[in-house]
């Protein structure tokens, strides 16, 4: 697995999840398992959806 930049903290892994934003469905949502724990939120950076 790559590494990836999580979309919560910003920060470089290689333990994420990967999705599409569930708003718009284009925009590809990635979250490292620090951040998907802690509920800390998203934005889409198509739409601008904010998700925990």
């Amino acid at each position: 697995m790559a590494l990836r930049n999580c979309n919560s903290c910003g920060r470089q892994t290689k333990d994420y999840v990967c999705l599409k934003c569930p708003n718009c469905g284009e925009s590809e949502i990635v979250r490292c398992q620090s951040c998907r724990e802690n509920l800390n939120p998203y934005v889409c950076g198509r739409c601008g959806n904010q998700g925990p």
